[in-house]
């Protein structure tokens, strides 16, 4: 009897797991290739932060309005080093937090391995230098001042 309850709670935990792990708003973006300049980036949809501009603009503004209007969205912000190498910056609002997901794996000089993945609570607007930006705020880890996008484009 014991053997029937213990399998059983272990069958649980598992099913609790599988399914808290799927009521995430899905995280499926466009395939990342090799190279990924920023005209590729921009057909995918990524909101694209290089050099020579910023496009798709709208996807960000978009995004920014179903956070206040707690509507479910996500999007790709993707910036470029001086060396020219991708920066993915995903974030994914489920409605309360966004889980942001880091990804430098494209950089030969990235600090980070893999995809790391944070929660935070809200985004909050900076000053600096007499700019304006807006971060990630309240995350579970510091990595929300990774994350920084102008004000007002």
């Amino acid at each position: 009897m014991m053997k029937k309850i213990i399998k059983f709670s272990i069958f649980l935990i598992f099913v609790f797991i599988f399914l808290a792990a799927n009521t995430h708003q899905e995280t499926n973006f466009p395939k990342i290739t090799f190279p990924y300049y920023p005209e590729i980036a921009a057909q995918n949809g990524d909101v694209v932060v290089s050099f020579s501009g910023y496009r798709n603009i709208d996807k960000w503004n978009q995004f920014l309005a179903n956070i206040n209007a707690q509507k479910k969205d996500k999007v790709r912000v993707t910036s470029y080093t001086v060396e020219g190498s991708p920066i993915f910056h995903e974030l994914i609002y489920n409605g309360n937090i966004i889980q942001y997901i880091f990804d430098n794996s494209l950089d030969g000089f990235g600090l980070y391995a893999g995809r790391p993945k944070f929660i935070c609570e809200q985004i909050d607007v900076i000053e600096s230098d007499g700019h304006q930006y807006y971060t990630l705020a309240n995350c579970d880890k510091d990595i929300g001042v990774r994350f920084v996008f102008p004000v007002g484009l």
